[in-house]
């Protein structure tokens, strides 16, 4: 209290007591509003610099993820390209035609793989074409057994 600061003869009065008082509050006010502006203006700083390396993050992910997408849409586009060439349907309509055995079911490959009075199915692209065997021959004495 004042009146221990003067008992104790730093200060000879109460009212000098209280004077040196205030002076020491004073100085703890001035150093704490030091100490603060000092905190604010670190900490805006540093708000400042991790919001800059933020802000480059998002871009640098953006681009990263811009360019994977425009990779992978071409992707998918070669892909449906190559899907498309691979369908059946697409060889029928280059005059293509796929036979098959009417029994099995399975496409013929050979000539090896008929006789006389089979019956065939062949598909073009607009139906179905139903033969029947009257004769194989050969285009070689080599045949494949595929």
């Amino acid at each position: 209290t004042l009146v221990d600061f003067a008992a104790d003869l730093r200060c000879p009065t109460p009212t000098a007591a209280a004077h040196h008082l205030t002076k020491h509050i004073a100085s703890v006010r001035e150093d704490l509003h030091f100490f603060v502006t000092q905190s604010q203006q670190a900490l805006t700083q540093k708000f400042h610099q991790t919001a800059s390396v933020l802000h480059q993050l998002c871009d640098d992910s953006h681009s990263a993820l811009s360019h994977k997408i425009s990779l992978t849409d071409q992707h998918l586009k070669h892909l449906e390209v190559r899907l498309i060439q691979a369908n059946p349907l697409h060889k029928l309509r280059q005059g293509f035609s796929i036979t098959r055995h009417e029994k099995t079911h399975q496409i013929l490959k050979s000539v090896a793989h008929v006789q006389n009075d089979d019956t065939l199915s062949t598909d073009v692209v607009d139906g179905i074409i139903l033969s029947k065997v009257i004769g194989v021959k050969c285009h070689s004495k080599k045949t494949s057994k595929n």
